[in-house]
């Protein structure tokens, strides 16, 4: 299951909700993502908010794609998104037992080889499967809403923008940036370009 808590944070024109969950297990995992959808539109009708934009950044933008038919939705903005492309590695992970068994002395080689990575990946390798296992159930739809922008980075090995775009391209979607950057150095370089593009 999960434990989820939201922080909301207010100021003159706008409310900010950032949602933070514990994940305990991904058993389950098939309801996830009916229920997030009704709990999200059930925070919307409870507060009276006609008007909702979503910013979402990597393995995040996973919680994002079953919002997308809300009718308040008004702008959406994607950051390095994981599974517009699946990537091969998080599908053999995901959805075979070989994948579940070779992912923690996988991960463990990586942050021993790549020690900049415990820089960015604060949570154990457990924490990290039950995440991949549990969000494996929220599928891309195959486009995105209108209004919407999409931040890739250059240098990035775990949502490639050249694949991620290749995808969004076959959907008509025209509206991204590539930055020049890492999947975990993107955020500091775009920041103003998010307040721009959501105010």
């Amino acid at each position: 299951g999960l434990v989820g808590s939201e922080m909301c944070i207010r100021d003159r024109a706008y409310t900010f909700y950032h949602f933070f969950i514990n994940i305990k297990s991904y058993k389950h995992k098939s309801e996830i993502p009916q229920l997030w959808l009704n709990y999200i539109s059930s925070l919307l009708i409870e507060n009276n908010i006609k008007h909702v934009s979503i910013v979402a950044y990597s393995i995040g933008a996973r919680l994002a794609y079953p919002l997308f038919g809300i009718s308040q939705l008004d702008k959406t903005v994607l950051i390095v998104p994981d599974g517009v492309f699946e990537h091969p590695i998080y599908r053999l992970a995901t959805k075979t037992i070989l994948g579940g068994l070779l992912f923690y002395p996988v991960f463990k080689t990586l942050l021993f080889c790549v020690a900049s990575l415990t820089k960015f990946i604060k949570i154990s390798s457990k924490e990290l499967f039950y995440m991949w296992k549990l969000y494996s159930v929220f599928k891309f739809p195959g486009r995105l809403p209108l209004n919407s922008f999409v931040f890739l980075a250059s240098e990035d090995f775990i949502c490639p923008s050249k694949y991620v775009l290749n995808k969004l391209y076959c959907s008509g979607f025209t509206g991204s940036r590539v930055v020049k950057s890492t999947h975990f150095t993107i955020l500091p370089l775009i920041k103003k370009n998010i307040l721009g593009i959501i105010k």
